[in-house]
């Protein structure tokens, strides 16, 4: 039996055509291995539509498939590192691929299908991956370097067109009147919908990057909160200087600063979607953490600076240390272009940023020793809110588990509607035993049996900074209401769908074990059970235990006391002071 790993990107352009070929080709001897949260990662990098035609077709040849524990590519390579084969479905992204396999240091064959127009053709990487391990520049030589300085200067006119719409702009240049400026040029505003960056010279571009940039031009269906080039910027010699983009409105964040806004989570969410569908579509943002904008008003975010990506087979012109502080020490000295890898940990960087400055965790990178720390107390705070996320950054750091962009974003969504707080060690602020703990769930995962985030029992604990009991109604906003419809039947067997009422803005939660009782002695039974809920908040009662084996819980906690005191008191004075307005 042969598998056949489905990537992402196997769902875009040519690839995709490829993709059915495939398909076409194969037989009962073939089998098709879906990453976890593929349907996801489909729906988020807009290419769901394919994604539910090839599972159709898949089911109309009576294919197999099944979805496998690893979230992504690397994830694969790091768990299956002695592997004899793996087959890999067609992929404009090889560069990528072989990437990942040398930094993780699979050492088996790696076959992947072409996009061939004639024929389902396959070919062995593995040549290219052992070449690859010595030297990580591997892939950029063919690439034109010859510096292009062309001419521009303060006060001369610039010419572009939009939509078959011609403009004429007299240059401020750098130190005039210009919205930003950088080690590559500056950004001017045009009018209330374009502004242009100009290459001021002081970092000339090469003939390969004038061709990236063509490919990003004529790139279909841009993603609206990511500021893409939209046309080149002219001088009166028709030599491109510079490219236009969409105006956008908000201000200028990085990754670690996102933590200070209002809602954090939103923002972090809407990025991580945003390199997925990047990721997708072979754009690798090297120089992420600085090149975000933020509309609060609205609630939105933007990518910004997406030509100096990587794009395919074009190297990044530029690479910064941003992911570095995050970077575990396996990683440290990795150098090597077309890396999801540094994408990864820049994006984990955004993910502690929900909770806390990513400096509260990270320790600073020391260049002279290539050596990143990790600061306990800041992943133990990070646990008393979320001990799921705490987990995965903590796991990520010191296993090196290279956690994809998908996987941060489902958790994401977990901790923003409900959290499972049933890991006492994060809850208590105790690692003694984390090493243990996940290298046992590790070894579960390499069997393809269990998937890590999911190892403990869900509580029936809700958070209480989201959800507050309203005859078993939650009012919320509409950005929770589409959040919590992501996590249906995510907790447990037992668990009963959440169901959302858009025209009320409310989640109902129907909890299992509780029954369906009317009238007043339901209303004081369902007083009781709330009040034990928030009560309970040692993680121990697990979701589901019914009402009754709740109540004895609570008493057996001695969490009764106190209150049961209090009311004692409080009757026994209100019977004083009754007795003494009679005696009166």
């Amino acid at each position: 039996m042969k598998s056949i790993i489905v990537l992402p990107e196997s769902f875009i352009g040519k690839a995709y055509e490829a993709l059915k070929r495939v398909v076409n080709k194969s037989g009962a001897d073939e089998k098709f291995l879906f990453f976890k949260y593929s349907e996801q990662t489909a729906e988020v990098s807009k290419c769901l539509e394919n994604y539910n035609e090839f599972k159709q077709l898949l089911r109309d040849r009576a294919l197999q498939y099944e979805e496998i524990p690893e979230s992504s590519l690397d994830e694969y390579f790091f768990l299956n590192k002695n592997k004899k084969e793996v087959y890999l479905t067609p992929s404009e992204l090889t560069s990528q691929i072989i990437t990942s396999a040398s930094l993780l240091g699979y050492k088996g064959n790696l076959f992947v299908y072409g996009v061939s127009q004639y024929e389902a053709e396959i070919s062995n990487l593995k040549s290219c991956v052992n070449v690859f391990k010595t030297n990580q520049h591997r892939g950029t030589s063919s690439l034109d370097k010859t510096p292009l300085d062309y001419e521009h200067s303060k006060g001369s006119i610039a010419h572009f067109t939009i939509n078959d719409k011609n403009f004429e702009v007299k240059l401020n240049g750098r130190g005039g009147s210009v919205a930003n400026q950088g080690a590559e040029g500056y950004i001017q505003y045009v009018d209330d919908d374009f502004v242009i960056k100009i290459w001021d010279g002081v970092f000339p571009k090469k003939k390969y990057e004038i061709e990236k940039m063509e490919q990003i031009i004529r790139l279909k269906d841009k993603h609206p909160n990511i500021a893409f080039p939209l046309a080149f910027v002219y001088n009166s010699d028709d030599e491109p200087i510079g490219y236009v983009m969409r105006r956008i409105y908000g201000r200028a964040i990085s990754f670690g600063q996102i933590h200070t806004l209002e809602n954090p989570e939103i923002y972090v969410k809407q990025l991580l979607e945003q390199l997925i569908w990047l990721q997708v579509r072979g754009f690798l943002h090297r120089d992420i953490n600085h090149n975000v904008l933020v509309n609060t008003d609205k609630r939105e975010a933007y990518i910004i600076d997406v030509e100096s990506a990587q794009l395919k087979g074009f190297m990044s012109s530029v690479k910064t240390a941003d992911s570095q502080n995050a970077l575990p020490e396996m990683y440290n000295s990795n150098t090597a272009f077309f890396n999801t890898i540094d994408i990864s940990y820049s994006a984990l960087i955004a993910l502690t940023s929900v909770f806390c400055s990513h400096k509260e965790v990270f320790g600073p990178w020391n260049e002279k020793t290539g050596f990143a720390t990790l600061k306990l107390k800041g992943i133990k705070d990070i646990g008393k809110s979320s001990p799921s996320i705490a987990r995965l950054i903590y796991k990520a750091h010191t296993n090196g588990y290279p956690v994809s962009l998908i996987r941060q974003l489902e958790g994401l969504k977990l901790f923003t509607f409900m959290e499972l707080l049933s890991d006492k060690n994060f809850m208590l602020g105790k690692f003694d035993d984390c090493n243990e703990a996940e290298e046992e769930v590790d070894d579960e995962v390499a069997g393809g049996t269990i998937d890590y985030e999911s190892t403990k029992t869900p509580t029936r604990f809700y958070e209480k900074s989201t959800l507050k009991s309203e005859e078993n109604y939650v009012k919320t906003k509409p950005f929770e209401i589409e959040r919590a419809s992501a996590i249906v039947g995510e907790f447990d067997g037992t668990s009963k769908p959440m169901i959302v009422d858009a025209s009320y803005q409310k989640i109902r939660v129907d909890r299992p074990g509780d029954k369906n009782q009317k009238g007043v002695f339901a209303k004081i039974w369902e007083w009781i059970i709330n009040f034990l809920v928030e009560h309970l908040i040692d993680g121990t009662v697990p979701y589901g235990t019914s009402n009754t084996e709740l109540l004895k819980a609570f008493i057996k906690s001695g969490k009764w006391k106190k209150p049961v005191c209090s009311s004692i008191f409080a009757i026994g004075t209100i019977i004083v002071l009754l007795i003494a307005i009679f005696q009166l």
